[in-house]
């Protein structure tokens, strides 16, 4: 009992916790850094490289060089190229209306080529008007279709998996937030979702003021903003604990149930009369493509941001286990799930690790939201409702109360919802996912991962005792 003590003191778990941020910050630092190092913008060089064949006048390949940024010039990117039957070097330069993190980024107001000089203002607003508008529609239909269809299918599910990665990574964190909170309350907080989606907004209105500030440095917005979405989601998980868990925790029946509802109402309306009905978009960041190969005409890449996102996830995961099973935190944190009456008569402060729980789950909702407004550019209000009930299902899938169990279910679901979406109607997917848990619930209630246990049968493991 002394040593429940002593591992119980004041700041131990709080120090430990300090430290697996830090070493995971670091790590994704590193990552972001190497993801990001290139001075371009891939977007606007991807609309330049558009624009080459227009001017060239030619069906001979075009092969791109180097794209740098002009000296004294910001928002602008020159591309060096060679064209089949003129192999002599040539370069466009191709002049916009923002940087990076701008919304009107992909706005074109100059072209200049070694060749015709600068463009006219005629000239420019045809090529804006007729040329980009149907670029890459002519150049997929342009593109070789042929091959073996089997070969074609391998390499359309490699893309297709690899596009489920990110998805499956949402649902794996927001899947461990709800697990740790079930894990040890046996409660259910329903208002992850919408966590999720303040995240996702917390996130859209730090790019519109990094924007407005004129950042131009990728890596460290992308780290502030991650820093920034954590933070205020982590501290609405400490406001829920504190409001809402701690003062219904020996109320029976489902009143923490019913109340995390009606906050995941009020989360919802209040970013609705802030922020408007209407789907706010961002541009995409980190999306340079890279070719993994191509096979019977199909090309599989991935993106610096997919990568990001996947080592970051699986980095957090790994570091979130090691804390669990070798730290003072992760050992509370057990025996506060096992048992919080005998926890306490340890020596081990509940409230104080049911608070931090709350603090690391919504942190957790806070990077998923991050993850989806800097990957899919796009955040609604109402987008927290089906997502915080698709990662529930997650969690019940791999075994709610498993950390190990939520994020290999996370995985599974991404990776099972993104596959019927590519071979069959995607209007039933939806349908799909929610008959899969229900299936779950009938023929495995315990999740994959999960064994029955007596307590089971009784409110899956919740204790007797309370605090």
């Amino acid at each position: 009992m002394n040593g429940m003590r002593r591992s119980g003191a004041p700041g131990g778990h709080r120090r430990a916790i300090r430290k697996f941020a830090a070493v995971w910050f670091v790590a994704l630092s590193a990552i972001v850094l190497l993801a990001s190092c290139s001075r371009s913008d891939v977007e606007q060089v991807r609309l330049c490289q558009s624009i080459i064949p227009a001017l060239e006048n030619t069906d001979s390949t075009v092969t791109f060089g180097a794209a740098t940024v002009p000296e004294n010039e910001t928002y602008a990117v020159r591309i060096a190229y060679t064209t089949g039957d003129d192999p002599d070097p040539h370069w466009i330069i191709c002049r916009f209306t923002g940087g990076r993190l701008s919304s009107q980024r992909l706005g074109l107001i100059g072209v200049e080529t070694d060749r015709a000089g600068k463009l006219s203002d005629v000239k420019l607003h045809i090529l804006r008007r007729f040329w980009l508008g149907s670029f890459q529609l002519r150049h997929q239909e342009s593109a070789a279709s042929g091959g073996d269809f089997s070969s074609r299918i391998g390499a359309y599910t490699l893309q297709q998996t690899i596009n489920a990665s990110v998805v499956g990574c949402v649902y794996a964190l927001l899947a461990i937030a709800y697990t740790l909170v079930f894990g040890i309350l046996s409660r259910i907080n329903l208002a992850f979702g919408d966590l999720t989606m303040l995240g996702g907004f917390t996130t859209l209105a730090g790019v519109q003021l990094a924007a407005s500030m004129g950042a131009t440095s990728i890596a460290l917005v992308l780290l502030a903003l991650l820093v920034l979405s954590a933070i205020a989601t982590a501290a609405w998980g400490s406001a829920t604990e504190r409001l809402v868990f701690r003062p219904l925790r020996q109320a029976r029946g489902q009143s923490a149930l019913i109340v995390t509802i009606g906050l995941a109402i009020a989360i919802r309306e209040l970013i609705r009369l802030q922020h408007g009905a209407g789907e706010r978009w961002l541009q995409p960041v980190l999306s340079d493509t890279i070719v993994l190969l191509t096979q019977a005409g199909f090309t599989v890449t991935i993106t610096p941001f997919q990568i990001l996102i996947v080592s970051a996830t699986v980095l957090l995961y790994v570091g979130h286990t090691r804390l669990a099973e070798r730290r003072s935190f992760g050992f509370r944190w057990r025996a506060c799930a096992q048992d919080r009456f005998m926890a306490a008569l340890c020596g081990v402060d509940v409230n104080r690790v049911v608070a931090t729980t709350f603090v690391v789950a919504g942190a957790y909702a806070g990077l998923a939201g991050w993850t989806i407004a800097m990957n899919y550019g796009s955040v609604s209000f109402y987008m927290g409702a089906v997502l915080g009930f698709k990662a529930l299902t997650a969690a019940v899938i791999g075994g709610i109360g498993s950390v190990s169990g939520a994020f290999i279910g996370g995985l599974a679901l991404g990776l099972a919802e993104t596959m019927w979406s590519a071979f069959l109607p995607a209007d039933y997917r939806d349908v799909f996912v929610f008959a899969l848990l229900a299936a779950t619930l009938i023929f495995r209630p315990n999740g994959l991962l999960n064994k029955p246990t007596p307590e089971s049968a009784t409110g899956v493991g919740e204790s007797k005792h309370s605090n």
